[in-house]
């Protein structure tokens, strides 16, 4: 009998839903404000019309996925390796998500309106702040 017990004690602490810390909410509002925009910029390319934004679809992607994979290892309470992978996710979207729409500045070429360049400018700025803001603080 008391091995049942201590078998549904462990039962009850794996079946433990943990509650998803706020900055967490905030960084997965960025991955799908990101994977919108880009959505719709895949959209108008496949319409032959000009993007919302010129950004490396494919690659953007794949530097999601390894954002969302770094938010859930926070979730699981991996703290160092979430703190330490928001440093270089600040890093990376500093110099792919903003520096090169600021430099090239709105050319009508290459966005589809002046508020899109904006847009990309302004949703990747929100992505760093929360993964500063990741790094600094970490999951609380």
């Amino acid at each position: 009998m008391g091995a049942e017990v201590v078998r549904d004690e462990a039962i009850e602490v794996r079946s433990e839903r943990l509650p998803v810390p706020r900055i967490i909410m905030f960084q997965l509002l960025y991955v799908a404000l990101a994977l919108a925009f880009n959505a719709v910029s895949f959209t108008l390319r496949l319409n032959d019309m000009v993007p919302l934004a010129p950004t490396a679809l494919g690659k953007a992607t794949i530097l999601f996925a390894i954002y969302l994979f770094v938010l859930f290892l926070g979730y699981r309470r991996h703290y160092a390796v979430y703190r330490v992978s928001m440093v270089v996710f600040v890093v990376l979207l500093t110099i792919i998500g903003i520096i090169p729409h600021v430099q090239r500045g709105f050319m009508p070429g290459l966005y589809f309106a002046q508020a899109s360049w904006v847009g990309a400018i302004a949703i990747n700025t929100f992505g760093i702040t929360m993964s500063a803001l990741g790094a600094i603080r970490g999951i609380r």
